[in-house]
């Protein structure tokens, strides 16, 4: 997309706790501006990789439209077993339109079985999809630590 900088050289935002913790199965609530301001929120699969976080979406979906206005997303990954733990993380999404179907298997890989994930990828595919890297600015730790960045 042209009018969004790419992304920068990674900052360590994530230490070794967080990256332990991002490996979990957990869904990451992604939030994006709507036109209006509010927040527009939903919940994606995610893959973590080198202080950056993947997910992908169809371009016709009210996030990559929101990303497409305004690049800036806010974020939160946690499990809801006690002692309650998570990450709320303040970001910039950066849009990619090359190596999507390899991305997603490499993020769906993380909540599907082996044997169901070729026809899941398959079924994800179905639309014109776009990879967001979303590259943290801020995180703060819930109920891991104090705040990072």
């Amino acid at each position: 997309m042209s009018a969004m900088n790419g992304p920068s050289e990674p900052v360590e935002l994530f230490d070794a706790e967080c990256v332990e913790f991002l490996q979990g199965p957990w869904l990451m609530r992604l939030a994006t501006l709507g036109p209006d301001h509010y927040p527009h929120v939903t919940p994606v699969w995610y893959l973590y990789q080198d202080q950056r976080l993947f997910t992908s979406t169809e371009t016709d979906r009210v996030k990559f439209r929101n990303i497409a206005r305004d690049n800036r997303i806010g974020a939160s990954i946690d499990w809801e077993p006690r002692p309650y733990r998570g990450l709320s993380i303040k970001g910039i999404a950066h849009v990619h339109e090359d190596g999507i179907r390899e991305m997603l298997y490499r993020i769906s890989a993380r909540y599907v079985p082996a044997d169901e994930l070729d026809s899941m990828v398959d079924w994800l595919f179905k639309g014109p999809r776009v990879v967001l890297e979303i590259e943290p600015v801020s995180v703060a730790k819930v109920g891991m630590g104090w705040r990072l960045g």
